[in-house]
């Protein structure tokens, strides 16, 4: 790539003058009078004075137009590549003479043609080019029975600039995925994963799969279009998890990797099981593929969190010493979806947690995941009123929603009760309306409740292959000493419950412990009540400024 430079004299090697017009004049004198190597070093440095500084060719644009007509077909050559670098930048230096540039495109001579088609290419690429279309359609239709090759590479630069174009042509660009020739089975490979919204046929998916199997460079960009292509084409895609793993696994090249590890993220709604042969331990500390990494680990943590219990401890490790606000975010998040099955995994986080509630940019994370795991403290709610005073920010929202989603039914009620109290201040937002009106709908689906409804919600869970257990007051338990000297509890059947360890616990537990609940009940209205009296004060102020001012 050549670098922008200030004076174009410094373009030249000899000392040449400074190119002004009356310059370009003599340039063009010594060209007409000298042999072809003259020539094409004045047409060397005429490309460059191309790239940077186009319109400093302006007076010489028709006698170029003339030049792609020289009997030398490396004066044309040359002369039509010049044209396309003026083009790319200074469209309407070239807009008028586009016609005779096309012509090129029946050059006798294939270097002549070629060049032609990157030139009217990059011409295309001008955004005031207004006739991109017509252009690059007549480019390929020139270029497709000459080169395969040619045509490979054109319509993978189009799909980098403009895929929905290059999508116009997905079908012949599809006839070359089984060419011979690695170049152009990647080209094929690179455009399909740039325009990627498409819908593919299960044998051009198992084409692409089939080249995981290929050559390094082959098997990066076969990951790269499955990436993209998986979005519309799921299911034609279900046997490259493996091969993706094994990729990952095994391969050293990063981008191999990174690509194989994207791809896998799309594919893990498919089978998620299948991701115990992934090595996370070999992963997860090289920091340029942590961060792909962590988003298919959170999505596999809302698939099956057991996936994710053996690396607990190595995410508990990287939480507490890497101070990379994103992969704090992701394992926190990671954290609160395998919470929302197992309070033990949050238990064991709770000190850096804590810790972590302090980084503004982590707080709402972290408050996030200790309502999965129905921890419920004065900095938790604090966290979520404050989030009330500022409802027209959509992440804000977004994380209020996602708390109500998640707070334990028992306690929502409270909650609403005092976040109700803010309705004289924010009457008029839609938003509060909308969280309003989602908590209603909780607390509606709360009365429906029955034991019945819970009994249904243990089977569905067991139909995950969710570990199950028995849950039983202590005092419902009587100890016995066996013959042999072991002591086990014995629980009458009609006072235990087997059920999934889940959210869905604590809706159990309060069915058979109707003090204890209603004690830590009271505990979180008392700091409700407490907390709301801030934010409404704050209000009150807001408007009594207003009011002054």
């Amino acid at each position: 790539m050549v670098k922008r430079i200030s004076k174009t004299s410094e373009l030249y090697d000899d000392n040449l003058i400074s190119v002004d017009s009356h310059n370009l004049k003599d340039l063009l004198k010594t060209f007409k009078k000298g042999d072809v190597k003259t020539k094409l070093s004045i047409l060397n440095k005429i490309s460059l004075i191309s790239v940077a500084d186009p319109k400093a060719l302006q007076d010489v644009i028709p006698y170029l137009i003339e030049l792609i007509e020289d009997k030398d077909w490396k004066i044309r050559k040359n002369t039509v590549e010049i044209l396309g670098n003026i083009g790319l930048v200074s469209y309407e230096m070239v807009e008028n003479y586009l016609d005779k540039i096309l012509k090129k495109l029946d050059d006798k001579n294939l270097d002549v043609v070629y060049s032609t088609a990157y030139a009217v290419v990059k011409i295309s690429i001008n955004p005031k080019c207004k006739n991109k279309h017509r252009l690059i359609n007549k480019v390929l239709k020139k270029i497709r029975p000459k080169s395969n090759h040619l045509y490979s590479e054109i319509i993978k630069n189009i799909s980098e600039i403009y895929p929905h174009i290059a999508q116009k042509y997905i079908k012949n660009t599809l006839k070359l995925l089984n060419e011979d020739s690695p170049i152009i089975k990647i080209n094929i490979l690179k455009t399909l994963g740039n325009v990627g919204d498409i819908k593919i046929d299960r044998e051009v998916a198992q084409e692409i799969v089939k080249y995981l199997r290929g050559p390094p460079e082959l098997k990066r960009y076969s990951a790269y279009a499955i990436w993209k292509l998986s979005k519309k084409n799921l299911k034609h895609f279900d046997n490259a998890i493996e091969p993706l793993i094994e990729i990952a696994n095994v391969e050293k090249d990063e981008k191999l990797i990174i690509y194989s590890i994207l791809a896998l993220n799309a594919l893990c709604h498919i089978n998620p099981k299948k991701f115990k042969k992934l090595n996370i331990n070999s992963l997860i500390y090289n920091k340029h593929l942590r961060k792909p990494l962590l988003e298919l680990l959170y999505n596999l943590s809302t698939l099956d969190y057991t996936l994710l219990a053996p690396y607990i401890d190595i995410l508990h490790d990287i939480l507490n010493t890497e101070e990379d606000v994103y992969t704090n975010k992701m394992i926190i998040r990671i954290i609160g979806n395998m919470g929302l099955y197992d309070r033990r995994y949050i238990d064991k986080y709770i000190p850096i947690l804590q810790k972590k509630l302090k980084i503004r940019k982590l707080k709402q994370d972290v408050v996030l995941t200790l309502v999965k795991g129905n921890y419920i403290d004065k900095n938790v709610l604090r966290t979520i009123l404050h989030g009330f005073r500022n409802l027209d920010n959509e992440e804000n929202m977004k994380f209020l929603e996602e708390i109500i989603a998640h707070y334990p039914l028992n306690l929502l009620d409270a909650l609403y009760n005092e976040i109700k109290k803010l309705e004289p201040y924010l009457n008029r937002n839609n938003n509060f309306k909308k969280l309003l009106n989602i908590i209603k709908e909780r607390l509606e689906e709360k009365d429906k409740i029955s034991t019945e409804d819970i009994n249904t919600v243990i089977e569905e869970e067991a139909e995950k292959n969710i570990p199950k257990i028995v849950v039983a007051l202590e005092s419902e338990c009587a100890k016995v000493e066996l013959e042999d000297g072991k002591k086990v509890y014995i629980i009458p059947e009609n006072t235990c419950v087997k059920t999934p360890l889940s959210n869905e616990l604590l809706k159990v537990l309060e069915k058979y412990s109707k003090n204890e609940m209603e004690m830590y009940k009271l505990v979180h209205e008392i700091m409700v009540k407490s907390l709301i009296e801030d934010v409404l004060l704050d209000y009150s102020m807001d408007q009594n400024d207003r009011k002054q001012g």
